[in-house]
């Protein structure tokens, strides 16, 4: 079946590269915020332990007395839009609205606000807008390059080799290795 899928997997490969080239050159834009945005991400699905990295950096900037945001798209959920899962004092929706991760986090860190979107910089400025966050951190954040970013980490689990591994549909592999060039920190996991 992997074989079937190959053809679609150049083709996936193409756009994505296309699309990176037009971020590298200033055809598509991005845009700030004026606060720090760090992203935690990765360029395979699965597992690379990105929840973990972002809990530890949430609760590093919590115990700095920063009040900080977590974004990212709500994975597993059935709402679209904004979805603000967490203000930084209640948890405000369930799981299957907010997404599994983001509810996880909203509850396990009372004091960070939790907000869900497509589009991480909606998420991120309203984050800023209505909750005052001084910091913010892209869960699963590596794709989204429209939202600048201070810091980005990447996630590459260390065990398989990654030039192995296809560009989906017939792989694990979300971008070309060489998109690592765009990371501040890789973390082998």
């Amino acid at each position: 079946m992997k074989v079937l899928l190959l053809p679609l997997s150049w083709l996936y490969g193409f756009v994505i590269y296309l699309r990176n080239v037009c971020y590298d050159v200033g055809i598509f834009y991005v845009k700030s915020v004026p606060v720090p945005v760090v992203s935690v991400g990765n360029i395979t699905t699965g597992g690379t332990g990105k929840t973990p990295v972002v809990e530890w950096i949430v609760r590093h900037f919590l115990n700095q007395n920063l009040k900080v945001a977590v974004v990212s798209r709500g994975y597993r959920r059935t709402s679209r839009g904004t979805v603000v899962v967490s203000d930084g004092r209640s948890v405000l929706a369930a799981p299957d609205i907010g997404g599994d991760e983001a509810f996880q986090i909203a509850r396990k860190f009372p004091a960070a606000i939790v907000v869900v979107d497509e589009r991480r910089i909606r998420g991120a400025r309203v984050a800023l807008t209505n909750f005052g966050a001084k910091v913010v951190v892209l869960d699963d954040g590596f794709q989204h390059r429209s939202l600048h970013r201070t810091l980005d980490i990447v996630m590459v689990d260390a065990v398989p080799g990654l030039r192995r591994i296809r560009m989906l549909p017939a792989g694990l592999r979300r971008e070309p290795v060489a998109s690592l060039k765009r990371a501040t920190i890789v973390v082998l996991s």
